[in-house]
């Protein structure tokens, strides 16, 4: 019996084949990753472990626990391409590998502008643990770190850096800190915190040049004003890119990401997609999230389809990020909403509500995870309307309680 082929040993991946066995799947699951070290969580590399951390603390289960499970777990190996017709992945030390199902988990890679230095050593992208270890050498031997990009790893990162003393400066090129996600009260609430922790936040401005010092290391960023920033290291942190080289390679529609159906089949069945690589077409067009809890719903959701299992209804997605000494944390789909209210949570923070055709689709706060937690549970049952948030006191357990009441009598 050939086995569930999964490329990539990312979040997505492992808990892919890891699910298979949870949902009952007893044939062979082979588990490819391309990094020569066990699945690992990412989250902390640009927070707790790039600030010392111990990388025993990072993989989410030893190479042992794999082997119980029956999972055929190979590390340090590529994926190079997919041969459809035999059903089988090529590896890049020459080797064939036949599957009955091959899941693409590989993930997403580092955008990196096309600037002149970016090729420098002590310029860095942060996806995996050597590139965290490669980064945090430079913070120890640096005491002036150019981020370039306001977004999530950038400002983790950034945040970071402060606390091991050194001086940061993030060049942002729009008007705002993590625009793709947060709106502008927030982003300006997260402005604010990162300018009282220390670090230099410069919006509207570009960098047109990384340039070296006469060591041939990193010296600095050049400004398109023509300012030189003094850098003794760099972080690139513009986004990511999807992972879909093999998937493209093989004739796959690819499109922001692998193209792929609510139940993650390509237009080769035997061929699907999940995680941060995938784009998954629905009713309302194409959606990709990069999240870690994405990767793992997604992944559970597939082990559910492959075995038969019950199925694992669709999550609500949600993100977080801790930095600047707060804690963002965003649900459901707040970029199609139409209409927004902003309150203070009843423990303190703030969190901005978004409507579509006066109907609650998502939520953003700051410090406020009990409104956080009280919007998921919304969104998965019957969620409440603009109007029934008009009263400056409701109270959202009510309302999370009236909600859970409406799905279990329409259900």
């Amino acid at each position: 019996m050939d086995p569930i082929v999964v490329v990539g040993a990312g979040h997505a991946g492992a808990q892919l084949a890891v699910s298979l066995r949870e949902s009952g799947y007893d044939g062979p699951v082979l588990l490819l990753g391309g990094e020569g070290e066990v699945p690992y969580q990412r989250p902390p590399l640009s927070k707790a472990y790039l600030h010392g951390g111990n990388a025993s603390e990072l993989p989410f289960r030893p190479a042992e626990a794999y082997a119980a499970l029956g999972v055929d777990l190979e590390t340090g190996v590529d994926v190079t391409a997919l041969d459809q017709e035999a059903a089988a992945v090529v590896l890049a030390d020459g080797r064939r590998l036949r599957y009955s199902t091959v899941v693409l988990a590989t993930g997403a890679e580092a955008a990196v502008p096309p600037l002149p230095g970016t090729a420098l050593p002590g310029v860095h992208t942060l996806v995996t643990r050597a590139d965290a270890d490669a980064l945090s050498a430079d913070l120890a031997a640096t005491d002036r770190l150019v981020v370039i990009g306001g977004g999530v790893v950038g400002l983790e990162v950034a945040t970071t850096a402060r606390k091991r003393g050194l001086d940061v400066v993030v060049i942002e090129a729009t008007d705002r800190l993590m625009g793709r996600m947060l709106g502008a009260d927030l982003s300006r609430v997260l402005l604010d915190r990162h300018r009282a922790g220390g670090v230099d936040i410069r919006l509207d401005l570009q960098a047109a040049e990384i340039v070296a010092g006469a060591d041939g290391r990193v010296a600095g960023v050049r400004l398109v004003d023509g300012v030189v920033l003094p850098a003794g290291a760099v972080l690139i942190g513009i986004g990511a890119r999807p992972r879909v080289e093999v998937a493209a390679a093989a004739g796959l529609a690819v499109d922001g990401g692998v193209l792929v159906d609510q139940e993650f089949r390509t237009a080769d069945p035997r061929v699907r997609a999940i995680g941060d690589c995938a784009a998954v077409v629905g009713p309302d067009g194409v959606q990709r999230y990069r999240s870690v809890q994405n990767a793992t719903d997604q992944a559970r959701r597939l082990a559910a389809l492959l075995t038969g299992a019950l199925p694992v209804p669709a999550a609500v997605p949600w993100f977080w990020s801790e930095q600047a000494g707060c804690r963002i944390q965003i649900a459901g789909d707040l970029a199609s909403a139409d209409r927004y209210l902003v309150r203070a949570g009843r423990r303190g923070g703030t969190t901005v509500f978004g409507f579509r055709d006066g109907v609650l689709v998502g939520a953003e706060s700051v410090d406020d995870a009990a409104s956080h937690l009280a919007v998921r549970t919304l969104l998965a049952h019957v969620p409440p309307t603009f109007d029934d948030f008009l009263d400056p006191d409701v109270d959202l357990r009510d309302l999370v309680a009236r909600s859970r009441s409406a799905t279990s009598l329409s259900g």
